[in-house]
């Protein structure tokens, strides 16, 4: 209970999109295909199996701005061309609260 949870956040400016002509919806594709989770296997040793399993492929805000989300010419466009990206606070979205009995 308490503390607050850290997300990375996108905000991306309209002006800047409306400027490569690019819709919202291409920098969430972009975004989604550069965080999947990545495939696993089994390693085998003394015997014994191991499960390894990638989860996620962002550790920072610089992998966020290095997202290529389309191209002009043959020139990348990247998130951070038409976003500024932080780590913030998300949303709360409950709260505990205490109740008295009379």
């Amino acid at each position: 209970m308490g503390g607050v949870v850290r997300q990375y956040q996108i905000d991306v400016d309209p002006k800047r999109l409306r400027a490569f002509r690019i819709p919202v919806s291409a920098v969430v594709e972009a975004v989604l295909r550069s965080n999947r989770n990545v495939g696993g296997n089994v390693v085998e040793g003394s015997g014994t199996w191991s499960v390894i399993r990638g989860l996620g492929l962002i550790e920072s805000t610089t992998d966020l701005e290095q997202v290529v989300i389309g191209g002009d010419n043959g020139v990348p466009i990247f998130v951070r061309q038409v976003a500024d990206v932080k780590i913030g606070d998300a949303f709360r979205t409950s709260a505990l609260g205490t109740t008295t009995e009379p």
